[in-house]
């Protein structure tokens, strides 16, 4: 057990190093478990797109929201942070 949390331990400290970003959870998340303005942010960009994902990662000490969906046949990723900010949105 202990060498579990030591290589746990030594891959987020790598992710940091390399990506500066951690997804928090190990699931994807559903829409309503979103805060309600990250919830009106996505359905307002991805319309009557479809969802494929989406996660919670934690940048540089911020939470922020990685959707990917799909739209008119394109592949998109956008980015939303906590308070419903549209960061990026981009054709992935």
């Amino acid at each position: 057990m202990k060498i579990v949390n030591a290589l746990s331990a030594t891959a987020l400290a790598l992710s940091l190093c390399v990506g500066g970003s951690v997804a928090l959870a190990d699931d994807d998340l559903k829409m309503e478990e979103l805060p309600q303005k990250v919830q009106e942010t996505v359905r307002a960009t991805v319309g009557d797109g479809e969802i494929k994902e989406i996660e919670k990662e934690e940048k540089k000490g911020r939470v922020v929201y990685e959707v990917d969906y799909k739209k008119n046949g394109q592949e998109y990723e956008m980015k939303v942070s906590e308070d419903g900010h549209l960061l990026k949105n981009k054709k992935d």
